[in-house]
């Protein structure tokens, strides 16, 4: 029955076992392999004991499963993989996933996060421009971007928000991330001006 393998794994899992909860999850998957929370809790579980080769495949299943829509997957994906405590670590294993997924903009990003927590600025940077590259609209390529290049190229990141904003008007926490990266480079006139903007579009605004 999938309701008692679900309620036993949630026993496990509140017991704080590792072992009897990666057992009782397992089991849970058997019983119904079709359920994505089994899939998601094991790995969750099993990233959490510090075993992230064990939770690859998981995580794979887990992006098996959205193949439909691979980008939401891999946000999925990123959720748990993120706080996983060995920055370089984390980074190989989201490497490792994405491969097979070269043309998923969302598969980039995660990657160029991870890389940017690992500290590899370089490769953070080829991948969230390869995630620009197939998803031009996405606000938080853009932005991630734009962050990538503040501290060493403050020019070229006001540059790539000024271009996003030439073809997105309407994107507010970009303007909002410009007007601030306007004022830290001095630039007090044109900051103003997108925080004046800023101002009028969103009334309501604390920001």
């Amino acid at each position: 029955d999938p309701r008692l393998a679900r309620r036993a794994a949630q026993l496990a899992f509140e017991s704080g076992d590792m072992v009897k909860s990666v057992d009782a999850f397992r089991q849970w998957q058997e019983i119904e392999p079709a359920s994505p929370l089994a899939g998601r809790m094991l790995a969750s579980i099993l990233l959490r004991g510090g075993k992230p080769d064990e939770a690859q495949p998981e995580l794979a299943k887990l992006l098996e499963t959205e193949k439909a829509n691979p980008g939401t997957g891999f946000m999925q994906v990123f959720q748990l993989v993120a706080p996983y405590p060995d920055k370089p670590a984390a980074l190989k294993l989201m490497r490792d996933l994405a491969q097979p997924y070269p043309q998923v903009a969302e598969a980039h990003w995660s990657v160029a996060q991870l890389a940017q927590q690992a500290g590899d600025n370089p490769l953070a940077l080829s991948e969230v421009q390869q995630a620009r590259s197939l998803r031009p609209e996405w606000d938080m390529a853009a932005s991630l971007e734009a962050q990538l290049l503040q501290k060493n190229e403050p020019q070229q990141a006001l540059e790539v928000l000024r271009r996003y904003l030439s073809n997105y008007p309407d994107a507010r926490e970009i303007r909002l991330q410009y007007a601030r990266a306007l004022l830290e480079q001095k630039q007090y006139q044109q900051s103003r001006t997108e925080f004046q903007r800023l101002a009028k579009d969103n009334p309501d605004s604390p920001d």
